[in-house]
């Protein structure tokens, strides 16, 4: 693991001179959630017997993939937008750093593919994994709140921020931070306690469909004069629970230690 370890802080030292070049803070608390991300995978790789190791390798391949799989379709993207045009810049490629839900889409492809090459159980990897990215949504949606990004509708509630526009409005951003977070506790509880694999996901997924539904409620809609009964967030959210909940159909009845 020594030369992953080496390898992750290169990496991620170059994202953040990338990432510097607009949003050094975003980049800043994005990083230090990344490395608490994986430094808690190897926490929980033991509670669902997972060599910590593999598991620490296969969450940095996620992360490079992740970088590598939203770059390419931003360069895509940008050369569909120029109709053709092979000048673009390095810097503008840099500049697309939001991943998108296709990216996701590939990138949670990707480690499938890699998980089952190395002969890694997918059920067990994603409870372990749990924890870990409900911390890593934290760390994220802390650095939305940072950047000033992700606010919600106006509100005359004490603790609203104010908007470029002056407007008091919900920090949407902090309170998926503060449920995220309160969400990794509880993973991690039920690791200890839950020996069904699976289960453990099952319930991350449902918990974390719930909380991206009820807070989109607070968010300006994505499309506020179109005619949709929901936003796409809101669509994919409920696909979260749907795929949760069979999860836990399929899954016997856990086991509390």
């Amino acid at each position: 693991m020594t030369y992953s370890v080496a390898l992750t802080a290169a990496c991620l030292a170059a994202f953040a001179n990338f990432a510097a070049l607009h949003i050094p803070v975003y980049a800043l608390i994005a990083i230090a959630g990344l490395v608490a991300a994986l430094w808690l995978s190897l926490r929980t790789a033991p509670l669902r017997a997972l060599d910590p190791d593999a598991l620490w390798d296969a969450g940095f391949f996620a992360i490079i993939a992740a970088f590598v799989v939203s770059r390419a379709l931003g360069f895509l993207l940008l050369f569909v937008i120029e109709r053709g045009r092979l000048t673009l810049s390095f810097r503008d490629v840099l500049q697309f750093s939001s991943l998108s839900y296709l990216s996701l889409l590939v990138t949670g492809t990707a480690v499938v593919v890699w998980l089952r090459w190395k002969r890694l159980p997918i059920l067990r990897v994603m409870d372990a994994w749990a924890p870990c990215a409900a911390l890593l949504w934290s760390a994220i949606s802390f650095a939305e709140a940072s950047a000033g990004t992700s606010n919600g509708l106006p509100t005359r509630l004490p603790w609203g921020v104010r908007s470029a526009a002056g407007v008091r409005v919900h920090p949407v951003a902090l309170y998926t931070a503060a449920a995220a977070l309160v969400l990794c506790g509880a993973l991690f509880s039920l690791l200890r306690r839950v020996s069904i694999p699976g289960r453990v996901a099952a319930f991350a997924m449902v918990a974390a469909g719930v909380i991206v539904f009820l807070f989109d409620m607070l968010r300006t809609p994505e499309q506020p004069f179109g005619h949709g009964l929901l936003d796409l967030s809101q669509w994919l959210a409920l696909a979260s629970i749907l795929f949760g909940a069979c999860l836990f159909t399929v899954a016997p009845a856990p086991e509390v230690r």
